[in-house]
């Protein structure tokens, strides 16, 4: 049946599964998905989960489904609509079968696992850009990224709002978390209040579970502490805002699935070293957390980092990561903002690209994610690039000044 419902449709249309099982994963799903259909001109049909059995999920939860409606509404055609609804009565009922641990007994009964997942598919179509079975390349990766998303959402601008959010340790209450996606909104104290000076309203995003934070402004309005209709509260300030200003996260992917220029700072550097998983285009601006080296005892610079084995960078015990300070992320915002109508990047900023390229193809040529993400434009802020792109007596001090034992 996968087989059949693939080959059936592959020529004029182009089936998303949405990742509704994830709150970042279904804007990357369907941002990424969207690109690429309207890339290769075709029509979109929408197979939705609406059944969680995922088992690292502490709550089982489905994401979006308003979002997805609104999608549904406004952007399928008639046949695309039929479609649609019939592939997600077809996939949510597989999925019920596997929740209700049918398709297990057909597995103890020896049946194999391929017949089972081809009359009954858990998955259909695309869900994840690097598990994406056709053959593009990376010239055509980087004109489907440059494609705008939903036109639904494409004259939706408000120059006053930003949209705010610091992802925290509450979240592992929900998900399972890496200790280096997380930051400490107290240290973005300063750089909202530079923001409402500059006339700005900040609405910060996030659940319930986000940490409380004691801020108060006219101009500062908190979601996490909203009780009805937050989700949807949500994509209406992100789809609403000039620009998306926080930490690289769920929402961030929610900045670029609403075509939003964002302002990141506290990322991982894996972004670069690992596992690249978001495009990053010239208009965004990011600053990493900061690698302390263990085998050196120090933080160290992007060329040292660059230069080591990718075993070594493949071993997370061989390193660290420091967070922000409010002083850095404040410098951030302002440089952005100064050159928020009319940005260049300047020398020192496409040298650091010219040797993020280098890394990536050192690394990473072999793997499809070279391919997809190639082409992301990693623009720092200069101040951040005189200190640590390379090995300086800045950098030198500011070794010698941190007490590691208290890291």
């Amino acid at each position: 049946m996968q087989t059949f419902i693939k080959n059936y449709f592959a020529k004029k249309y182009f089936i998303i599964n949405p990742r509704t099982i994830s709150y970042g994963g279904l804007a990357e799903s369907l941002m990424f998905g969207y690109k690429i259909a309207k890339y290769f001109n075709k029509k979109i049909i929408l197979a939705v989960p609406l059944i969680n059995y995922h088992g690292k999920h502490r709550k089982k939860k489905i994401y979006g489904i308003g979002l997805i409606w609104k999608l549904f509404l406004k952007e399928l055609d008639f046949k695309s609509k039929i479609f649609s609804v019939i592939i997600t009565i077809f996939l949510n009922f597989n999925l019920l079968l596997k929740k209700i641990k049918i398709l297990g007994i057909l597995h103890f009964l020896t049946i194999k696992d391929s017949y089972i997942e081809n009359i009954f598919p858990l998955k259909l179509g695309y869900s994840f850009v690097e598990k994406f079975e056709n053959k593009i390349s990376q010239n055509e990766w980087k004109k489907i990224f440059e494609q705008k998303n939903y036109e639904y959402f494409k004259n939706n601008n408000n120059n006053n709002n930003i949209s705010f959010y610091v992802k925290d340790k509450n979240y592992s209450k929900i998900s399972e978390i890496s200790e280096d996606s997380i930051a400490d909104i107290e240290n973005y104290r300063n750089s909202l209040n530079f923001l409402i000076k500059k006339n700005y309203k900040i609405i910060r995003t996030g659940d319930q579970l986000s940490k409380k934070f004691d801020f108060t402004h006219k101009n500062y309005k908190d979601l996490t502490i909203e009780k009805k209709n937050f989700i949807l509260q949500q994509y209406m300030t992100l789809s609403n805002c000039k620009y998306y200003f926080g930490c690289g996260s769920a929402q961030s992917f929610y900045a670029s699935f609403f075509n939003k220029r964002r302002v990141l700072s506290n990322l991982s550097i894996d972004y670069i070293l690992t596992y690249p998983c978001d495009f990053f285009f010239k208009t965004d601006f990011l600053i990493f957390k900061k690698v302390y080296f263990k085998p050196l005892k120090k933080i160290i610079s992007f060329e040292k980092l660059f230069s080591l084995d990718y075993e070594i960078l493949n071993n997370s015990n061989n390193f660290m990561y420091i967070e922000n300070s409010q002083n850095e992320i404040l410098r951030t915002i302002i440089e952005f903002e100064e050159n928020l109508d009319n940005f260049e990047p300047s020398q020192r900023q496409n040298s650091f690209n010219k040797e993020v390229k280098l890394f990536f193809k050192k690394n990473f040529e072999k793997k499809t994610v070279y391919h997809i993400f190639f082409e992301s434009t990693f623009i720092l802020p200069n101040f951040f690039l005189e200190k640590y792109q390379y090995e300086n007596p800045l950098l030198d001090e500011e070794n010698d000044n941190i007490n590691f034992n208290k890291l």
